[in-house]
């Protein structure tokens, strides 16, 4: 089995024992209301249905230690506790996440779980939750926390190379190149910046999903990576580099991927770039910039 369908069965589960746990709900919460034209109960035995169908060892494994989805919401600080809040929009998402893991060397998965993924938010009311995309995105963060720790625990796996990416607030930090020697991760990097400023304009633009605009920064250089902590673990990095990164996406521009110096004479070659000039940084003075725009 695949490193990725290892993490796949452990999450799912932790999802089994949630979806049976939304089970001994009250009635007026699994049949009172629906979504997407079914009730809370339909869709969580329809994804139990699903989840045995994709992972028939379940039933027959341990339990999950604790309830993963509730450890969650008691992270978000919500309102309503768990037992009086169904999460029947929330258990479609995660259903199609565990699969698109499962089948991650599927390219046709990625696309359904996109399709899945836009659909179901478009359908979800954030306004009598009273709610915004911005605080599901803060719920998110603290979502992938919990995944961490639970794939932290899997014996079996390579802890080192399974997380790469990190929330600092409201911003995400992926770093290219490291772990493994990567001659191009400047290009591939600026190619990832790219297809994401891309994938967001065009949600905003037709109308799918959260209209959010994203500043995106690249910077290129020395760091140092390692594993920190003495009861939780986490892998993490460190440096001028790091820094002078996250100083990119704070002087960017909505829409726009800004490079330093360092990274454009590593992807002129590849890409469109515009020049800007010296920029202020705090705490760096001026510092040379680009916008990467397009491939060459």
């Amino acid at each position: 089995m695949k490193e990725w369908q290892v993490v796949a069965e452990e999450i799912a589960r932790y999802f089994h024992a949630h979806l049976r746990a939304e089970l001994e709900k009250s009635s007026a919460l699994l049949d009172g209301t629906t979504f997407a034209g079914k009730t809370p109960r339909r869709i969580a035995e329809e994804i139990i249905d699903q989840l045995l169908r994709e992972f028939p060892d379940l039933e027959s494994r341990e339990p999950a230690p604790y309830n993963f989805i509730k450890r969650w919401s008691e992270r978000n600080r919500l309102s309503v506790g768990y037992e009086n809040f169904s999460f029947e929009a929330y258990n479609i998402i995660f259903m199609e996440r565990v699969l698109r893991l499962k089948n991650w060397d599927d390219p046709g998965s990625a696309e359904r779980y996109r399709d899945v993924i836009r659909r179901t938010h478009g359908e979800y009311d954030y306004r009598s939750r009273k709610w915004s995309p911005a605080t599901f995105l803060s719920f998110e963060n603290n979502m992938r926390e919990v995944l961490r720790e639970i794939v932290l625990s899997i014996d079996s796996i390579d802890r080192e190379e399974s997380w790469k990416i990190k929330t600092i607030g409201d911003a995400y930090m992926c770093a290219g190149g490291i772990t493994s020697p990567m001659p191009d991760h400047a290009v591939n990097t600026t190619k990832a910046a790219l297809a994401m400023r891309d994938a967001m304009v065009a949600m905003k633009e037709e109308g799918r999903g959260a209209a959010w605009e994203a500043r995106i920064g690249v910077h290129t250089g020395p760091l140092v990576a390692g594993v920190i902590g003495k009861k939780k673990f986490s892998y993490d990095i460190w440096g001028d580099t790091v820094n002078t990164a996250s100083r990119m996406e704070s002087a960017g521009e909505p829409n726009r991927v800004n490079v330093s110096s360092a990274t454009y004479e590593c992807i002129k070659d590849f890409f469109v770039c515009e020049p800007r000039g010296l920029i202020e940084v705090k705490g760096k003075g001026p510092v040379e910039m680009y916008f990467a725009d397009a491939l060459a």
